[in-house]
């Protein structure tokens, strides 16, 4: 049996649709209908523009707009922070676009992981950062994968000297080696007391 749609329920269809920018399915969850029934009623109301945050399509052209978001979001934001800065985007396919854009995202769970990155490989991930490269980018200059350069940051996996020095000059660094200073100043201190 269909349920009855009073005044009630039309009024707060609209008011979820407009004051908050919930999509149809969202509605119709909050209000206890079915998504259709939802969509018949708000079509009927100007207030309610069923176009307003509308679902798109996977394969629909992500704005230069939403790419921002997502970059400047992803690493960092919870899944309601996105949702709610891309209405028209489901949390699924802001993963996958973020994947192609080589961002990464720390999953709570897996935290634990990151104190065994090297300081120096934590280094070149603070780096590329702050250069504001993804690791795709980083990875394709310095002829590695992503998903190793993913790998390495995250400390699954041990970097070896020649790759460090390949992601290195990627960023526009030259590993420099040098004695330690208090070395130095040992071998000072024996040269004033030999000259004594």
């Amino acid at each position: 049996m269909t349920r009855k749609i009073t005044k009630a329920i039309r009024d707060e269809m609209v008011r979820l649709r407009c004051a908050e920018r919930l999509t149809v399915p969202q509605v119709a969850k909050r209000v206890g209908l079915c998504h259709h029934t939802a969509y018949k009623y708000l079509k009927k109301f100007k207030d309610a523009p069923t176009d307003v945050t509308p679902r798109i399509g996977k394969r629909a052209t992500w704005s230069p707009d939403e790419i921002e978001i997502l970059k400047r979001l992803w690493s960092s934001a919870t899944v309601d922070e996105l949702k709610a800065a891309l209405p028209r985007r489901v949390y699924t396919t802001m993963g996958k676009k973020a994947s192609d854009l080589g961002l990464t995202r720390l999953h709570p769970s897996r935290a634990h992981k990151k104190h065994r990155v090297h300081p120096l490989i934590a280094q070149l991930e603070q780096a590329r950062m702050a250069q504001n490269r993804t690791i795709k980018e980083v990875a394709e200059k310095s002829g590695h994968h992503p998903v190793e350069m993913h790998e390495w940051e995250m400390g699954k996996k041990s970097m070896r000297f020649l790759t460090f020095l390949d992601v290195a000059n990627a960023l526009g660094f030259d590993v420099v080696l040098r004695p330690r200073i208090a070395e130095v100043m040992q071998q000072d201190r024996k040269k004033m007391m030999g000259a004594r």
